[in-house]
């Protein structure tokens, strides 16, 4: 594992979502956090070595992305 942290912070928020973007230049991480839904959509993976962190003020975040699963049409 990589002791590389980049922080995410807020960069828009609707009042139903969040987007969070990563802080170091180049890295290009950003995720939508979906406040009602209560999911993480990563947008853009950014660098794949680096633990990124990032709050929302009272909730933060950290963990694992894994790839979503398909909705049922």
């Amino acid at each position: 594992m990589t002791d590389e942290r980049h922080l995410m912070v807020p960069a828009d928020w609707n009042g139903a979502e969040s987007l969070f973007e990563c802080t170091v230049e180049g890295c290009g991480r950003r995720l939508v956090l979906d406040h009602v839904g209560a999911r993480l959509v990563v947008v853009h993976p950014g660098s794949g070595s680096a633990l990124h962190q990032g709050s929302t003020g009272l909730v933060a975040m950290s963990g694992t992305v894994r790839p979503g699963v398909p909705r049922a049409s």
